[in-house]
């Protein structure tokens, strides 16, 4: 008899979650590439740098519109369907399990791969750490009514778009003051002590340009190699980990999770939904998702690149867009149409965790080992996404034929459970 501590194997997957795992994956790169090859405040406005007109609008058109800000909703749902499905599975075994060990060593361990990946990767905007601390908090919710798990998660969302929409006040009130007093200092003017402490203010906050010469500082430290990208990289890590998150993407990701245990509770990610069910659920959700993502994009670049993130709408895209792109994979899983591809998604998602940090390595590769970093238009770095699409959709079944993990996954799971987990998949003696 197996261990009742082993863990999930193929035959006992859901292979639709699997397969929204790999659509969200996936698209979480389409935002993130501008992170990885871009300096830091060119992620929300790329015009700082280099050349933005023709495709490059349409670049950014499609990544705000399609995919921002819906990917990570997606990821942190999926998180806490996660929650559910393991914890429920420990509970039901046989034989008696320390669940709260399990879990908890689990969570703790997503947290150290984090750390690895903002600090010693250079990702500085890594979400496993994120993930690991509000996945602390949500062991005791596991068995609440989803009911309850679901108003508890739109009151924690709530909170949050009431802090877009105060951060956007404030943004709008002193941001143009603020530009003004510090285009007065990189000119050598003097500035008066209100003038300088305003922006300090407001140096924090999205949409605040910094100097050029910042810019530039950050474009080549990142192109020279890992050492000076590591000190560069610190103090963004920081503020991303640590002032970031607890200030406001922990409790986004923790509302999105407590929405995605209720939403596993009452089984929409497993595909047995009515087709009638998901039909409306992508429609409604894509409709109302895209119409607003489309109307913040429009207005954000009407308005020299103002962060949509500081909306009051920003949070209604990209959450209906999230349950839209849901529906619609549901759906796609629900009718038995495209089976190959929904294989390799499922594989993909299978080995999330590996294709999340391998996007990490592949880009370090292209932009700090190749020296690259700063030197792509948008529109070349949506080739770069689509290569590294194209390599992990190829690269993930071919490993899975092979082995019953991803090497990432493996690793996560033998330290989990204490014991070395047979990685390779055994192959039947013939006679």
């Amino acid at each position: 008899m197996k261990s009742m501590v082993d863990p999930i194997v193929s035959k006992e997957r859901i292979d639709s979650i699997d397969v929204l795992r790999g659509v969200a994956v996936l698209g979480i790169l389409t935002i993130n590439i501008s992170m990885f090859g871009l300096p830091y405040a060119a992620g929300v406005n790329p015009s700082l740098v280099g050349v933005f007109e023709g495709l490059d609008v349409l670049v950014f058109q499609i990544m705000w519109v399609g995919f921002e800000g819906s990917q990570r909703a997606i990821f942190s749902m999926l998180f806490g369907a996660g929650v559910v499905l393991l914890t429920s599975r420990l509970e039901a075994a046989e034989s008696p399990v320390n669940v709260a060990g399990v879990y908890y060593r689990r969570t703790i361990l997503l947290m150290l791969f984090g750390l690895i990946d903002a600090y010693l990767l250079l990702w500085y905007g890594d979400i496993l750490f994120l993930y690991g601390v509000a996945g602390l908090l949500l062991y005791p919710l596991r068995r609440v009514r989803p009911s309850r798990l679901l108003a508890l998660g739109v009151v924690v969302l709530a909170f949050i778009a009431l802090q877009n929409i105060l951060v956007g006040i404030a943004v709008s009130n002193f941001g143009q003051a603020a530009r003004e007093a510090q285009e007065l200092a990189a000119s050598g003017s003097e500035v008066s002590a209100d003038q300088q402490e305003l922006i300090d203010m407001m140096a924090g906050l999205p949409g605040f340009e910094p100097p050029a010469e910042q810019i530039e500082a950050e474009i080549e430290a990142r192109s020279a190699g890992y050492v000076p990208a590591f000190w560069q990289n610190l103090p963004h890590a920081y503020e991303f980990q640590v002032t970031l998150a607890l200030l406001r993407l922990l409790w986004d990701a923790l509302g999105l999770m407590l929405v995605g245990m209720a939403l596993y509770a009452w089984r929409v990610f497993d595909a047995s939904r009515s087709v009638r069910f998901y039909a409306t659920m992508a429609a409604v959700g894509l409709v109302i998702g895209l119409s607003v993502n489309s109307w913040e994009t429009q207005r954000s670049l009407n308005n020299d690149f103002e962060p949509m993130v500081l909306y009051w709408t920003y949070d209604i895209g990209r959450l209906a867009t999230a349950l839209g792109y849901i529906g619609l994979v549901m759906l796609g899983c629900k009718s038995g149409l495209f089976a190959r591809a929904r294989q390799v998604l499922a594989a993909t998602g299978r080995m999330a965790l590996t294709n999340y940090i391998l996007q990490t390595l592949l880009c370090n590769l292209i932009f700090i080992g190749l020296g690259l970093f700063g030197q792509f238009r948008l529109h070349q770095l949506a080739l770069v996404t689509l290569a590294i699409w194209a390599f992990e959709l190829a690269f993930s079944p071919w490993w899975l034929n092979r082995y019953r993990f991803g090497p990432l996954e493996w690793l996560w799971r033998s330290l989990t459970y204490g014991k070395r987990q047979r990685l390779r998949i055994a192959v039947a003696s013939a006679g």
